[in-house]
């Protein structure tokens, strides 16, 4: 099969995908099973970075292509049969500019990418539904940068308030809030800007939103699917 036509074969799905999300949007989507098969794993693997770092079993993208059929069908069989287990994750500290210190990160294995971009391949349709607007991280054909350039537009002339930021490495034991609210959440982990201000619990907990910085405190609101902020 052709490459575009087998991209064209899974667009396809995702947009049925989609629009069965947009039409039942309280309900859960339990059948997306039988989407998962080899041309949508042979898709997925065409969507991983070439020259990404390889995980703990030092095997490369291209490495893992040779004989990729084969171990398509093999990690296909484990993943429907839930007999798949992740490997472990490769640890890397990379260096921070300018501070001396460094950042640690997880490299997964190639096969673990495959899984792991096949399944947000078929997330990805159901929750782009219900994405708000101003919502830019992670997302395709978006980015933190067009985030930040929203929240510059729609607050021009606007008082607002200030977010602090911590890395995730570092825990949530300092406030983060707007300034001059009063708001002191310590299971807040990471902070997101948009247009309308909100943060996001790193540990997976409904999001909060902030108001503006007229001294109100804060909001939670509940969408009906979780919606990240600008920095995922």
């Amino acid at each position: 099969m052709k490459d575009t036509q087998r991209s064209e074969n899974v667009c396809t799905k995702q947009r049925r995908i989609a629009e069965i999300a947009r039409q039942h949007p309280q309900e859960r989507l339990t059948a997306l099973h039988h989407y998962l098969d080899m041309e949508w794993l042979t898709e997925a693997f065409y969507h991983l970075r070439r020259d990404s770092a390889p995980g703990v079993d030092g095997q490369t993208v291209d490495d893992y292509e040779e004989q990729l059929e084969e171990k398509l069908a093999s990690l296909l069989h484990r993943a429907k049969s839930g007999s798949y287990v992740a490997p472990p994750v490769k640890r890397v500290h990379i260096p921070k500019d300018g501070t001396g210190e460094t950042r640690p990160i997880g490299i997964p294995t190639c096969e673990n990418k495959v899984l792991e971009r096949a399944v947000l391949m078929l997330l990805e349709p159901i929750y782009e539904e219900v994405f708000y607007d101003f919502s830019y991280g992670f997302r395709p054909g978006r980015s933190t940068h067009q985030g930040l350039e929203n929240t510059t537009g729609a607050n021009l002339g606007r008082a607002i308030g200030l977010f602090g930021a911590k890395p995730l490495r570092s825990g949530c034991d300092v406030p983060c809030g707007p300034s001059g609210t009063g708001a002191n959440r310590t299971d807040i982990g990471a902070c997101g800007i948009s247009s309308r201000y909100y943060c996001v619990n790193w540990k997976g907990t409904t999001p909060i939103t902030a108001s503006p910085a007229t001294g109100n405190a804060w909001n939670r609101y509940a969408p009906r699917r979780r919606s990240y902020g600008a920095n995922g």
